[in-house]
């Protein structure tokens, strides 16, 4: 009799790892882990490794506790892994967008304002300058439910909350089974505009926490900026923005004796910080070659590079 307790004990068991097993399968492929043409047990452990890996948390290789409150955030629906290597930009810098249609949960208004605000993000630091048109334009925006004719289609409420396509296509569809909100506590729509924009320009996910393209979604931070890692990248592809500056300067000097000088000069500024918070990040300026490169423009006068 015990001897039946244990093997239904024991299958109740083994159903119950099958069931978290596929679901954690299902997540692996959607997000670009695993290929499901090589399936075998090897490949699920080391895309369960590598999903750890991309997030930062312990490499197991098992579906822990850590990993499956990793999996069950919010998120954006692009693959952290692509099946090809580079990546794609735009071969122009002045790109239009339009709306699609309209979002149930705010105004017309307020939605255009804040995608033109999450656009300002990144042409404040690139070439590139955003314009909406009424007619279709470089970029599409829309919100969804459900299948909407892209073959990805969303799931409602909470997983995935928008996804975007690298250039040429420049489409960016967000999850209508969202409730949006904007600029405060929940699924802030500024922050992931700017997320699924950097998507749109060709950045694919970083797996550094604190980026605007980190994959996962930890609900609504003030004062919203670019993290160095994403001005970096962007930069790389776009140029980085540049100004101008003019410096002015005069001088006099007396001396005793039997004669005086005075003295004045002009000069341009071309030792200037490209922008605001070099003064931050000064640990940057001396780090690895694509760190170094980066400060170099960016920050030439806090680092003492000129």
């Amino acid at each position: 009799m015990m001897l039946k307790v244990f093997v239904l004990e024991c299958l109740f068991v083994a159903v119950v790892i099958c069931k978290a097993d596929i679901d954690a399968e299902d997540f692996l492929t959607s997000f670009g882990y695993l290929n499901r043409n090589a399936f075998n047990g090897v490949s699920v452990t080391d895309a369960i490794k590598d999903y750890q890996s991309f997030n930062n948390l312990k490499v197991t290789g098992v579906v822990d506790a850590n990993t499956k409150a990793e999996m069950a955030k919010p998120r954006c629906g692009n693959p952290d892994r692509h099946g090809y290597n580079g990546y794609s930009k735009w071969t122009k810098t002045t790109l239009t967008y339009s709306f699609r249609n309209k979002c149930e949960d705010l105004s017309d208004g307020a939605v255009r304002q804040t995608i033109r605000e999450a656009f300002k993000v990144w042409s404040d630091v690139t070439h590139l300058a955003f314009t909406e048109t009424s007619g279709k334009g470089d970029i599409t925006i829309g919100f969804h439910h459900n299948s909407h004719g892209d073959n990805s289609p969303f799931d409602g409420p909470g997983r995935v909350l928008a996804h975007a396509y690298f250039p040429p296509e420049g489409r960016l569809c967000f999850d209508e089974g969202e409730r949006w909100v904007i600029k405060t506590t929940g699924t802030d729509l500024f922050e992931i505009a700017v997320h699924e924009i950097g998507h749109i320009l060709g950045l694919e996910h970083s797996n550094i926490q604190g980026t605007i393209m980190y994959p996962s979604y930890s609900g609504y931070r003030p004062n919203l900026q670019l993290h160095y890692d994403d001005r970096r990248r962007i930069q790389q592809m776009y140029g980085v923005k540049t100004g101008t500056g003019t410096g002015t300067g005069t001088g006099t000097g007396t001396g005793t004796g039997t004669g005086t000088g005075t003295g004045t000069g002009t000069g341009t500024g071309s030792c200037l910080d490209k922008v605001v918070d070099c003064s931050k990040n000064l640990a940057y300026c001396r780090s690895p070659p694509q760190w170094h490169d980066y400060m170099k423009v960016s920050c030439a006068k806090s680092c003492k590079f000129c």
